[in-house]
């Protein structure tokens, strides 16, 4: 009786384990199907590997871009998300990779190489968006920033616009970050704890700038 009472234990222990499995699949699903934005502008080519596309799959003008996307623009490509935010987008340059994911009132990008300009407006839903490179982090609130990351030289630069952006280095968590007000400039390269002293623009010295990094003022 006793043998038959810890079978029966045993096999209630796996059937709950196995729907509490279940259930985390399903809520896991779910996440990636959250509707992040939709594709507005594109030129060239670029492709999406997502829950709905498990491959790499080319992009279309008005294609939904949902939870954990990882994008590449190619070549000559560029590409605008209008974001599910008030007054937020994000510019996808030429040869630029990315990986977009949501976590809570947060959205997060990691940028593999290339460059990505963003125009966010924080909300009730979404308080910040968080660029992410191998050395650096960069915060936005209410911002229009550009970043750049080259992986072959691990240099991280950063031009902001509008608003205040918190820039730091991944290198150290000791260093301050750097706290980079309307058309200011800083960069993080190799292993430096800290980002470069900030540096305001003059016109030029911006449109100098966009050219080494081979970003269309326009975009």
């Amino acid at each position: 009786m006793f043998i038959k009472y810890i079978l029966c234990l045993i096999f209630s222990l796996h059937s709950l384990a196995d729907i509490n499995l279940n259930q985390i699949k399903k809520s896991e699903e779910k996440n990636r199907l959250i509707e992040l934005g939709k594709v507005i502008k594109i030129v060239g080519d670029a492709t999406i590997i997502d829950e709905k596309n498990r491959i790499p799959t080319k992009i279309v003008h008005h294609q939904n871009i949902y939870n954990d996307s990882s994008i590449f623009c190619e070549k000559n490509c560029y590409l605008t998300i209008d974001l599910n935010n008030e007054y937020s987008y994000l510019k996808i340059g030429q040869t630029t990779s990315i990986f977009i994911v949501k976590k809570n009132d947060e959205i997060h990008l990691k940028l593999n190489q290339g460059f990505i300009k963003t125009l966010f407006k924080a909300s009730q839903s979404l308080e910040k968006l968080k660029i992410e490179t191998k050395n650096s982090i960069t915060e936005l609130k209410n911002n229009k920033t550009l970043v750049v990351y080259s992986p072959l030289v691990k240099k991280t630069s950063v031009i902001n616009y509008k608003g205040n952006a918190i820039f730091a280095s991944l290198h150290s968590i000791s260093e301050p970050p750097v706290n980079l007000p309307p058309n200011h400039y800083s960069y993080v390269s190799r292993k430096m704890l800290s980002p470069a002293t900030k540096e305001k623009l003059s016109k030029k010295r911006k449109e100098r700038l966009l050219k080494v990094f081979s970003v269309d003022s326009s975009i």
